[in-house]
């Protein structure tokens, strides 16, 4: 809770108070160097590049990326095809009102279809029409391509990644350049 305003905490006031206040964490907090930065810069673009890519494709499909992402959250869902709003609410961060909404909108163009769960009344199952499954094809076929084409940019964003948070004693065995990490040292 935000003491100040007796409201939620934001998810910054979260971390700083989890960083700042965390009883299991005794260690000060990290210095943040500019690979620290560089590499969460990175990250960031690669993804937002992949992203970027992914909403202009689903445009070109006819549908808002938010659609692209019910129909991706729908068929990619692990209790695929006894999707419920609940489970696509959470797959896609939304709250339940607003996942919804989405479903609302997406049945009126033909993407999916609602139906009752014939165990529980109270749950809604969200399926994908042929429409649907179209489309999300064809839009998963053009993200495969790009995501290979970002494979290389990935693979230097994971390295980079796994390089900063590596424990010290793994750094500083391959500084030395005998990549031991035990106690032998």
């Amino acid at each position: 809770m935000n003491a100040k305003y007796g409201k939620p905490a934001t998810s910054v006031e979260r971390a700083e108070g989890n960083a700042m206040k965390d009883p299991g964490v005794s260690a000060p907090l990290e210095v943040l160097d500019d690979e620290a930065f560089q590499v969460h810069a990175g990250f960031r673009y690669v993804i937002r590049r992949f992203l970027r890519y992914s909403e202009d494709q689903a445009r070109l499909a006819g549908i808002t990326p938010q659609q692209h992402l019910l129909l991706l959250a729908v068929r990619g869902h692990p209790a695929f095809p006894a999707v419920t709003i609940k489970d696509v609410a959470h797959r896609l961060q939304l709250r339940h009102h607003s996942t919804s909404l989405l479903v609302d909108r997406a049945v009126k163009r033909g993407l999916v279809a609602r139906g009752g769960d014939p165990t529980d009344r109270r749950r809604v199952i969200v399926g994908l029409t042929d429409e649907g499954r179209r489309i999300l094809e064809l839009v998963t076929r053009a993200n495969r391509a790009e995501l290979r084409a970002l494979d290389t940019e990935f693979l230097d964003v994971h390295r980079s990644l796994s390089r900063i948070f590596e424990p010290e004693s793994v750094v500083l065995a391959h500084a030395r350049g005998n990549g031991a990490t035990g106690a032998a040292d």
